[in-house]
Formats: C-alpha cells, sequence, structure tokens
C-alpha cells in the first residue's frame, strides 16, 4: 500500500496535537487505493486502535479528526475526551487549527452504515454513509458537517471555513497511529521545504519578473510562422470537465492584461460550464492580439458530449465558432453553419490535453481519453499535456511555486502522462490556474506562458511542415488551393 499524501510537516503537527511521545502513521484506507465503501473502511480499519482521517478537497482544502479509541462495527457512541477535530489548510494555504472535544461530549460514533463519523449523527464530521463514485477525480460524498462545533469546540468557525462550503474530496485517508519514531524519506523531506537543494529535472531560464515580462513580451508580439499561411495560430484545449480549460484561458489572459481576467466562464460542478465552441483571441495589456487562438470547448465526459467524429470536424476546422454542443445532438455536415470546405488556417495546429495533476488517473479515464488523442495522431497535428492544480499534487508548491522543476511528485507525474499518452517529455508541462489569487503572480505568469510558448512552438513547426508539403506539390503542378465557405470572426 502506499504511503499515502500526509506530508511531514502534516505528521509533526498532528503528533504535536496528540501529544505524548513521537508517532508513526499507517495508512489503513484511502479512497483512491480502497474506493468509498463503508464496509471496506470497516474491514481495514476496525479494532486498530487511535486514528486520523483526513480529506483533501479540490479547491485545496485539508481537515480530518482524531480518535483516541478504535472504530467497530457496533452502533456506540465514544466520549472521547481525547477525540478532536482539525484543519491543516484552507484554499491551497497552511492554516493549522485544532477543535478539541467538549468535555462530557459524545465525540466519536461507531456505525456499521457510517465511515469515520465524529459527534452525535456524526454530524460534526460525517463524511460518507454510501459508496461515493470518482468522477474525473472527485468524489462527491453524501455526508456532512451541518452541527459543526455542537460537539467540537470549533472558536467560531462554521463548517464553510474548514470545507468550503462543499463534501466533495479528491482523497480521504485514515491513518492508524502508534508509539514509535518514523524514518524520514528523502521524497518526504523534499515535499516538506528541501526543493532548493533538489537538482532541476528541467531546465528553464532564471525565474524572475524580467523573465516574465520578456515571454509577456514575444508572445504579446507574436505575428505567425510564415508569412504564406495568414491567420492565428489555432491551439485546442481537449479534457475532461473540470480539468482546467477554462481557467487555463483565464490565466494566460491574465498575464498578458497584468490583472486578474475571467473572458471564459469557469465554476465547479458535474457537467461543463463551457457549452460553445470559443477560439480566445488573446488581447495585451496595450490593446494588440497577437496571432494566437486558445480555442475552448466543453469538457467531455465518458459517454456524454463529444465524441469521435465531432472532434475529428473540430481538428478540420469544419465547425463554426461559437457553435453549441448538445449532450444527445451531434454534429453532423446538415448542422447549422457547418463548414463544408474550411479555408487554410481554420484548422487546428495544435492540441493539449488539459488533465488535473491531483489524483492519480484510473486506467479506465486513460483509455478512454487514448480514443482522443488517437484521432489528433492520425492527422499528424502535434499533441501536448497541461497538467493542472499541481499545487493540489504537490502542496509544497502552493507556498513556492518556483521549485515545480525540482519536485519529485510532479516529476513523476510527467513521466507518467507522457508514458499513459505516448507524449515527449518536453510536451507535457505542469501549471497553476488562478484559482484562490487576488492579484496576478510573476510565477504563476512565468510558468503559464512557458507552457504557451511550447505550444505555440509546437504549432509553429506543423504549419511550417504544412507549408513545405504544399510548395513541394505546387512545384509538381498539383497543388490545389480552394476558399472556404465561412465568414472569418472574432472572440474577445
Amino acid at each position: 500500500m502506499s504511503c499515502g499524501r500526509l506530508t511531514e510537516t502534516d505528521k509533526e503537527q498532528l503528533e504535536t496535537w496528540i501529544g505524548g511521545s513521537p508517532k508513526k502513521f499507517t495508512l489503513l484506507y484511502s479512497f483512491t487505493n480502497d474506493g468509498c465503501d463503508v464496509a471496506t473502511f470497516h474491514q481495514k480499519c476496525n479494532n486498530q486502535g487511535p486514528t486520523v482521517t483526513v480529506l483533501y478537497n479540490p479547491k485545496g482544502s485539508v481537515y480530518g479528526g482524531f480518535a483516541s479509541v478504535g472504530w467497530e462495527s457496533s452502533y456506540t457512541w465514544s466520549v472521547d475526551n481525547a477525540a478532536y477535530l482539525f484543519q491543516l489548510k484552507f484554499s491551497g494555504l497552511r492554516k493549522c487549527n485544532r477543535f478539541p472535544a467538549k468535555p462530557g461530549c459524545n465525540t466519536v460514533i461507531s456505525s456499521p452504515d457510517h465511515g469515520p463519523a465524529f459527534g452525535p449523527g456524526g454530524c460534526d464530521l460525517n463524511p460518507f454513509c454510501s459508496k461515493a463514485p470518482c468522477l474525473n477525480g472527485i468524489f462527491k460524498l453524501n455526508g456532512n458537517m451541518n452541527t459543526f462545533g455542537t460537539n467540537f469546540d470549533t472558536a467560531g468557525l462554521q463548517s464553510a471555513d474548514i470545507n468550503n462550503g462543499t463534501m466533495d474530496v479528491t482523497e480521504l485517508e485514515v491513518y492508524k497511529v502508534t508509539d514509535g519514531v518514523r524514518l524520514k524519506t528523502v521524497e518526504t523531506q523534499t515535499e516538506q521545504c528541501c526543493l532548493e537543494s533538489a537538482k532541476f529535472w528541467r531546465k528553464t531560464p532564471d525565474w524572475n519578473q524580467k523573465l516574465a515580462e520578456l515571454l509577456c513580451k514575444e508572445l504579446g508580439c507574436y505575428q505567425g510562422p510564415v508569412e504564406s499561411a495568414p491567420g492565428d495560430v489555432r491551439i485546442l484545449l481537449l479534457g475532461p470537465v473540470g480539468s482546467g480549460k477554462s481557467g487555463f484561458v483565464n490565466t494566460v489572459q491574465s498575464a498578458f492584461s497584468e490583472r486578474l481576467r475571467q473572458i471564459a466562464q469557469v465554476g465547479i460542478g458535474e457537467n461543463s460550464f463551457t457549452t460553445q465552441y470559443k477560439p480566445y483571441r488573446l488581447r495585451t495589456r496595450s490593446g494588440a492580439n497577437p496571432n494566437i487562438r486558445l480555442c475552448d470547448i466543453p469538457g467531455v465526459r465518458r459517454g456524454w458530449g463529444l465524441d469521435a467524429t465531432e472532434l475529428g470536424f473540430l481538428l478540420d476546422g469544419n465547425i463554426p465558432e461559437h457553435y453549441t454542443f448538445h449532450p444527445s445532438v451531434h454534429c453532423s455536415t446538415r448542422s447549422p453553419g457547418f463548414v463544408c470546405k474550411p479555408p487554410r488556417g481554420r484548422e487546428v495546429h495544435c492540441v493539449a490535453l488539459v488533465v488535473d495533476s491531483a489524483p492519480d488517473m484510473d486506467a479506465e479515464t486513460a483509455d478512454w481519453l487514448k480514443t482522443f488523442t488517437r484521432i489528433v495522431n492520425e492527422r499528424s497535428i502535434p499533441l501536448a499535456i497541461l497538467l493542472t492544480k499541481i499545487d493540489l499534487a504537490c502542496p509544497t508548491l502552493a507556498e513556492d511555486l518556483s521549485g515545480v522543476f525540482k519536485s519529485q511528485v510532479i516529476e513523476t507525474k510527467v513521466n507518467k502522462a507522457s508514458s499513459i499518452f505516448g507524449v515527449p517529455r518536453n510536451n507535457v508541462w505542469p501549471v497553476k490556474n488562478y484559482e484562490n489569487e487576488a492579484c496576478v503572480d510573476d510565477d504563476v505568469t512565468i510558468l503559464s506562458l512557458l507552457a504557451l510558448q511550447r505550444l505555440v512552438h509546437l504549432a509553429e513547426d506543423y504549419i511550417e511542415g504544412q507549408e513545405i508539403g504544399i510548395t513541394e506539390r505546387d512545384e509538381e503542378g498539383n497543388g490545389r488551393d480552394h476558399a472556404g465557405e465561412i465568414v472569418e470572426s472574432d472572440t474577445a
């Protein structure tokens, strides 16, 4: 079994709160290993003595509870005065609070119908009482924190101050707590605070404000690869619902604007907030428009939304801008606005597969996405991968993003994505979208523009390769070009 996501810093904090001798933390149960299932929880965690339950949510918050009594499959309420609830992070930022049990209160409930539950009825913290499937790395729990603060002293904090008002999680872990000295591995030390002493696994220019300015200037005045191929470089963002496609559009536009922008609608939910095909043309602070379009489409879900035929139409330029996708009615040659003979420059020049790096991708999702990448590869269109939410995959990066190319966790994620989809590692780029920030940040700007620069270079090489092929055919007298049947439009 894996060692879990609990960092050495977190363990030290929990050890301090528990008190007494040094503690070891042994992972007994986790959603990603065992699924969200009450019976499995009790099978693995019953009669194990003191435990710590830790929840990680999509917004970067980490919280949970400690019970000094063991879990059982019996309807038993315990007055566990040593029990406490806690938070370690809120919205990606370090925030450590311990909420002790109120004297004489029933703080721990063992029930065959519930997972780890704290408070009568489990309503101070009751994560789940039935199975919850994993959708795009998110477990939508049916538990609650409705009476948070009733049996534990929360100093006036509400449940929303702990879990952002959602019971969605990317992981839940239960650790057995025993006395003993922990062996601190190199990985946990690096994860904690030693990125500065680690070696870079990918070389980039030195990160500073000057680099951010240079990238903005270079990409902000981009005019295209060749004069004979006028028009914008088109980069299609493809990925599951909630992976961060629209967020990447907003992050890049914020870098150019030097203030936070939200030109693409974003949100959290089972269904995609994006419903149309929108090729966003970027705009610099001075009002200039580089010849780069980030083409956003609805997030895809297995058995819902975009199919292989529609992706082919998108890549070839047949689908008109602002076309609205429907889950049950797919685009065809008879659809309104369908472009039968798209002009040169309307096709996609590079595809960026956007993947959430926080949870490990399951084999079923990977196989499903491979069906889309196969279509891209059949057309010889360059494929890259954007690994989003790296601050959740490697919590240290939430405080210092400049260490991303030293992080062993992120390097492992990059290598794994490269292996799964057959993409060269230098075409796999970790990124972080703006989510909780109030202003632009140089590190976020640099990381997003380095990724955009790579996407543009891939598209540029593809276009130049096409031009060479067209020139060779023209010289042989076989070159034929035709005008398209569409009126160009712009998307703000």
